[in-house]
């Protein structure tokens, strides 16, 4: 049986458990502030709104599915005149 910590468990009982839960929150707080740079990021590079974003990706997936039934339909009336 292999009882020897990872160096990742040492370096978190040297620091303690308050300093590593610092650390640990730290991350995720520079992690949740990365997302919503980017997200800020990628709509001023489309000059939207959440709102107007959100409101493409439904007309956007209307769009899509009346495509998916034309296709569907041209699939059929190809089919007959063969």
């Amino acid at each position: 049986m292999n009882l020897n910590p990872s160096p990742l468990s040492r370096l978190l009982d040297h620091l303690g458990p308050k300093l590593s839960l610092a650390i640990v929150l730290l991350l995720a707080l520079t992690l949740l502030g990365g997302i919503y740079l980017g997200r800020q990021s990628v709509y001023n590079a489309l000059e939207v709104g959440p709102e107007t974003a959100r409101s493409m990706l439904s007309e956007l997936s209307a769009l899509r599915e009346a495509l998916r039934v034309a296709r569907g339909d041209l699939e059929v009336q190809k089919t007959r005149h063969e």
